[in-house]
């Protein structure tokens, strides 16, 4: 059987409580799911609102032996509520320091903090006796707040005047006693005094601030009395109005014939710690018409009014009284069909009700009449008349139609066969595939539709469809060049690059391509999966050029050099350090013994130039020493001595035209020069300075001996004495 839902929202403005949707359904007692996202979720908790805002929500009521009814949508409404920042006014005498900028704050919630709202202070500029604007500003919608903002006055008094500053106080009832600020300068030795019936002058005088809780006015005349100044006075206002409270009707729904029923009210709005017991007269609520017999299925007002409580004015909302009715089902079996957009034939109905049936529609079939409730036979034309009754059920009939298939390829047609509806469509004949495309397969006017499926209600010609052969590109290899390289991708419509990461070190990486339209395109191959393509990052070449070196014989190794060329960055192949590959240490030119090392780096493809290294000889010295004597009958030769030593010394006595390993001597007088040469290895020859070896003639005297004879004798022999 058919049922009912009704849901009842909320509007009202913030007042710190949290208002929940309600639901009325008839029959009573189904169950109720709520949702707040169209339908998608649904949950078993009523939604409600606290903050300002808007919630859309939708109610589904679930009964046995009902149809599951979705409400239409309600809306859950909080308006912000209206605040007032006031800037207090501020009085100083001239010289005095800066007085802060205050504020007060009136009409929030309950207990709630003025910490929820955030404003800013100034005044406007000047130091002079005067009066300066101060003004307080904002956001004018801060949260479940509407703030209205009210500037103040900044009074600078002249020195030795007495000012006396009083603000007005005025706004809403909310249950608290409110009094005037007042602010007097100079305040030391200062009396404030107060009257409420001051007439011209006031009559009689308070020192305690008159204060209003309840709505009412008050005119207070404020003066100022101190024994060095001139008393001063001003009049200000007290006020105290209304608070609105909205009383709301409670719907309620009764079937169709019950007695009356109750009825209730919900209050929004009372002040702190107030509630409906201060009601002085409660509202009258109902729907005074109400007649079991005469107020028929429908809705019908709950007006509500009348009440009065002290401090607050009312605003009523009335509720809606529902009356439910017996509902008769009615069932179709439309065999297939469906009625045609707009038109609907009721499920239910009751005796206030009558209609015609709308006759359905069939793919394929042309429709033969309705059976069922009433009728003897297949009827076209089905009415059913007010005050009917009882539960009802009707079956539509029908008469099958036949369609024709064409198969067109290239724009010719090449087949054609009659096909009766809802029987399987045969397949054609593919045409076969060329080098530049491959058959995809036949598309269908109307579309959609494939061979073995149903024959729809309309001719159906099917078009061959082609998809392009796309073949898979080749890709360049890169250099390392320090930053990452990417693969350059030859353009082509048919496929798009999914993956090209590449890399900043050499290697190999993928390129993913993807065809770019599936229905379009297929690979040369036939497939249509994803292709890899290698791309390569290939090392880049680096050349360390050793450079030739050279040391004396018996030298340390000097420091190997060297010249690096292609790295990317100066670190790449870590410290390059040079070295010889041999130990050799005599004299000589050592080909390619100079080489290089360095730390390994995949981005590189390193050559290393070794280098020549020539150990020279060393220097060698030779001294020789000659002789310069008297002959004495014994050789005198010369004699070498070399550094270092253990030389081969040979000699020359003809300035190097000759040379012997024997010493030059000399025993006769005369004179030799000779040169000596120092050969050693891995040591320069060293040729010496001529030396002089000088033999001279030794001084002998011959002394002749005395000789005597006797005369007559011959000579003695005459001898001498050397």
């Amino acid at each position: 059987a058919a049922m009912t839902i009704s849901v009842m929202g909320y509007e009202n403005v913030y007042d710190g409580a949290s208002h929940t949707a309600t639901a009325t359904t008839d029959p009573l007692g189904a169950t109720v799911t709520w949702s707040t996202d169209g339908g998608t979720t649904w949950s078993g908790s009523a939604p409600a609102i606290l903050n300002v805002g808007t919630n859309e929500v939708i109610a589904q009521a679930v009964l046995a032996n009902y149809t599951t009814v979705t409400s239409d949508v309600a809306k859950l409404i909080v308006t912000p509520k209206g605040v007032t920042v006031k800037a207090e006014d501020q009085l100083v005498v001239y010289g005095d320091p800066e007085k802060p900028l205050t504020v007060t704050v009136s009409g929030m919630v309950g207990s709630e903090s003025t910490n929820l709202l955030s404003w800013a202070v100034s005044r406007e500029a000047g130091n002079d006796v005067g009066t300066y604007a101060i003004t307080a500003t904002g956001a004018e919608s801060q949260g479940n707040y509407a703030v209205t903002f009210v500037g103040g006055t900044y009074t600078i008094a002249a020195a030795g005047t007495m000012t006396l500053q009083v603000s007005d106080w005025i706004g809403v009832y909310d249950g608290a006693a409110h009094s005037n600020a007042v602010q007097v300068v100079p305040s030391a030795g200062t009396t404030v005094r107060y009257s409420v019936d001051y007439g011209a002058e006031g009559t009689n005088w308070t020192l305690v601030a008159p204060a209003l809780t309840g709505v009412g006015t008050l005119d207070v005349l404020v003066q100022a009395t101190n024994a060095n100044y001139t008393a001063v006075s001003t009049n200000v206002a007290l006020q105290v109005t209304n608070a609105w409270v909205t009383a709301r009707a409670a719907d309620v729904t009764v079937g169709y014939g019950t007695a009356a029923p109750s009825y209730g009210v919900t209050y929004e709005g009372w002040a702190p710690n107030e509630s409906e017991s201060v009601l002085t007269t409660t509202p009258t609520v109902g729907y005074a018409a109400y007649d079991p017999a005469t107020t028929y299925p429908g809705t019908y007002e709950i007006a509500i009014s009348g009440a009065a409580a002290p401090n607050y004015a009312f605003d009523y909302v009335p509720g809606t009284l529902t009356v439910t009715a017996v509902v008769y089902s009615v069932t179709y079996d439309l065999a297939g069909g469906s009625l045609a957009e707009g038109a609907s034939n009721p499920d239910t109905y009751t005796v206030t009700n009558s209609f015609t049936l709308a006759n359905p529609t069939k793919a394929g079939h042309t429709f033969a009449g309705w059976t069922g409730t009433g009728l003897d036979a297949a009827t076209t034309t089905v009415e059913v008349p007010v005050h009917s009754t009882g539960d009802r059920s009707y079956t539509a009939t029908w008469t099958t139609n036949s369609y024709t298939v064409i198969w067109v390829v290239d724009g010719g047609t090449v087949g054609t066969a009659t096909i009766a509806y809802g029987t399987p469509i045969p397949a054609g004949t593919p045409p076969a595939d060329d080098t530049a495309r491959a058959f995809k397969g036949w598309t269908s006017d109307p579309a959609g539709l494939v061979a073995g499926d149903a024959m729809p209600a309309a001719p159906v010609t099917f078009t061959a469809t082609w998809r392009t052969k796309v073949a898979v590109p080749e890709i360049a290899s890169k250099t390392y060049a320090g930053e990452n390289l990417v693969a350059d991708v030859p353009a082509n419509a048919g496929y798009t690059v999914s993956e090209n990461a590449g890399g900043m070190n050499a290697g190999i990486y993928d390129v993913v391509l993807e065809l770019s339209d599936s229905d379009a395109y297929v690979w040369s191959d036939g497939s249509f999966g994803d292709k890899t393509v290698s791309f390569e990052i290939t090392p880049k070449p680096a050349t360390i050029t050793v450079a030739d070196a050279e040391k004396i014989y018996g030298e340390a190794d000097p420091a190997f050099t060297g010249a690096v060329e292609g790295r990317v960055a100066d670190g790449d192949l870590g410290t390059v350090t040079y070295s010889r590959t041999n130990a050799d240490e005599n004299v000589g030119t050592y080909d390619d013994v100079l080489t290089a090392s360095y730390t390994a780096n995949p981005n590189y493809a390193v050559t290393v130039v070794p280098a020549d290294f020539t150990i020279k000889p060393a220097a060698m010295t030779i001294s020789v020493t000659g002789c310069d004597t008297v002959y004495d009958g014994a050789s005198h030769a010369a004699s070498a001595t070399t550094d270092p030593a253990g030389a081969t010394v040979t000699w020359s006595t003809d300035n190097g035209a000759t040379w012997s390993s024997s010493v030059p001597s000399i025993t006769d007088v005369g004179t030799v020069t000779a040169i000596a040469k120092a050969s050693k290895a891995n040591y320069a020859d060293a040729t010496s300075e001529p030396v002089t070896l000088q033999v001279t003639q030794k001084a002998v005297t011959v002394t002749a001996d005395n000789k005597g004879k006797t005369y007559g004798e011959a000579d003695p022999e005459l001898t001498a004495t050397v």
